[in-house]
């Protein structure tokens, strides 16, 4: 299989098509003339059962406004992609752990999103789009929330 390594980063001034661009690439809307191709393929093209499973395994979404789940912990918010896709509980829990520990947030992995800062649920919502290690992460505005340093990390 043809592998990709891919980081698109929204930045620039407000209106300038960011969040248009990002719909687009990321299947949840369809620009309404031209192609958008990721490997050769054309993305536009594919049904919507392809564009799910495209959106599933191929891309990772880091969102401006987190997109969290409030009524799940940080560890389960994070985990929920992989629930999704594979079936051994242990495994994904473990990946999921790992991945916290790297963000620096592994002591608050049970903890619900209104115990958490603003900027420690962007990086839960960082480790949910890394956890699956997609080919194709998509960040729109992803370090707005964070100090310099957990920014820079």
């Amino acid at each position: 299989m043809e592998r990709y390594d891919v980081v698109i980063i929204g930045a620039g001034p407000s209106g300038s098509g960011k969040s248009t661009t990002f719909h687009q690439i990321s299947l949840l809307d369809n620009p309404t003339s031209g192609k958008i191709k990721i490997s050769g393929k054309d993305i536009i093209k594919l049904d919507d059962n392809e564009k799910s499973d495209f959106r599933l395994k191929k891309i990772g979404y880091i969102f401006q406004h987190y997109e969290l789940l409030p009524e799940l912990t940080a560890i389960e918010n994070i985990y929920l992609p992989l629930m999704v896709e594979r079936g051994n509980l242990n495994e994904i829990k473990e990946q999921a752990e790992k991945i916290l520990n790297e963000m620096g947030l592994i002591k608050r992995k049970d903890h619900y999103l209104s115990e958490l800062s603003g900027g420690e649920q962007q990086r839960i919502s960082i480790a949910r789009a890394l956890v699956k290690e997609p080919e194709l992460i998509l960040a729109d505005e992803p370090t707005a929330n964070l100090d310099s340093v957990a920014g820079k990390k």
